[in-house]
Formats: structure tokens, sequence, C-alpha cells
């Protein structure tokens, strides 16, 4: 039998070994988020220090087009 794919990630481990063992898009799943909200978690949690900033500028991008979809 083959393990879960969320036990493994391709090209790192910065979301497989959050704290809590859960996977932004497990995550996004139990809570319904649109692909939009799923992308700020994704870029929220990912934790690399390198491109923290870069990451927190990705997440202002994302609510900017959250709030243009509001307005819609």
């Amino acid at each position: 039998m083959e393990s879960s794919p969320f036990k493994r990630q391709v090209g790192g481990g910065h979301y497989k070994d959050l704290p809590a063992g859960y996977q932004p898009f497990q995550i996004s799943q139990a809570l319904g988020l649109t692909p939009v909200e799923h992308t700020i978690l994704k870029y929220l949690v990912r934790r690399k220090p390198l491109q923290r900033l870069e990451d927190l500028e990705k997440i202002k991008h994302c609510v900017d087009i959250l709030i243009q979809f509001e307005g819609l």
C-alpha cells in the first residue's frame, strides 16, 4: 500500500514539516478556501526566511486581488 502523498513533499520540507503536521492544501480543503485564499495561506506558512519579505509582498498582492473581487 502506498503511503499518503501528504507524508512527502517534492522540493523541500517547508510544508511537510509544519508543527501541526498539516499541509496548506489540507487546511484549505477543510475550510473551503478559494484558490486566492489558499495561496495566501501557502505563502504565510511556508517559512522560508530568505524569502520572507517577498512572500509578504505576494500575500499583499493576493489580498489586493481579493479586494478587487469583492467589489465586483
